[in-house]
């Protein structure tokens, strides 16, 4: 992969380019599909951040991104999914089994973000439809949050907790096989003139190794909550970031009509 951006703008293509090619090989194949899941997809926006705030870097200039300094700090590193999956376990919740009692066939609303962009879409629909036949499905507090104060109650995208480490274990261990065999074949990748491939390895490598198992435990909770819920449609704000990515394939998986705002 060759490409010599020089400018902001530039850089910034870059990053968006890469962040969907960086697992192809020399023959253009996807070297990191586990399972059948293609991880640079539900980590295609996150790896952008990384690969932007890494081109910036390149060139000796500076990423300035909205957002409190911390969370950018604990994505690079590979720790946001845990820090979130602690807060929300500690959050007010409901039961899903509860939620999805009170009448037959509700709509699962996934939010995976307190964003207004994603939030208040969210909630204007579920403002539209009789309240007992909403299921908010959040994956992070400051989303049940949102959901609580406009009345309703939500239910954590979790897994009971020896569950969810089993299966972030097992994801772990396959994971990280195939993120080494992936580098065996991998063309070069270069930014400036230069090849960049070690740096980008650095950089993705606690992304994809400590955040990328939390993928197949997300999964699994949503395969989960579709059982439980048999909901009539799942409704996302966006099928761009991980979760909604997941869900949308949860959903098609189990023939749930999707509908993304």
């Amino acid at each position: 992969m060759v490409d010599q951006p020089t400018d902001h703008p530039a850089l910034i293509g870059w990053a968006e380019r890469s962040s969907e090619s960086w697992c192809l090989d020399r023959a253009g194949q996807d070297r990191l599909v586990v399972d059948g899941l293609p991880i640079r997809w539900p980590l295609r926006v996150e790896v952008y951040n990384v690969l932007r705030s890494l081109a910036l870097a390149q060139l000796g200039r500076r990423d300035v991104v909205a957002g409190p300094p911390l969370g950018g700090l604990l994505k690079r590193r590979g720790l946001d999914r845990r820090v979130h999956a602690s807060l929300l376990r500690g959050s007010r919740t409901a039961s899903l089994t509860d939620l999805a009692k009170r009448t037959d066939r509700p709509v699962i609303f996934v939010s995976e973000m307190a964003v207004a962009s994603t939030i208040e879409p969210s909630l204007a629909v579920a403002a539209a439809l009789p309240a007992d036949m909403v299921v908010p499905l959040v994956a992070d507090r400051r989303a049940a949050r949102a959901w609580r104060q406009a009345g309703y109650e939500p239910s954590a995208l979790l897994l009971p907790w020896r569950r969810d480490r089993e299966i972030r274990t097992q994801a772990a261990r396959r994971l990280s096989l195939a993120w080494r065999e992936r580098f065996l074949d991998m063309p070069p990748i270069e930014l400036a003139g230069m090849d960049v491939r070690a740096d980008v390895h650095r950089a993705l490598a606690p992304l994809v190794l400590r955040g990328g198992p939390w993928l197949w435990s997300e999964l699994s909770a949503l395969a989960l909550a579709l059982r439980r819920v048999a909901p009539r449609a799942v409704v996302l704000a966006t099928d761009q970031h991980r979760v909604g990515w997941l869900a949308a394939r949860a959903a098609r998986s189990a023939a749930v009509p999707t509908f993304v705002l």
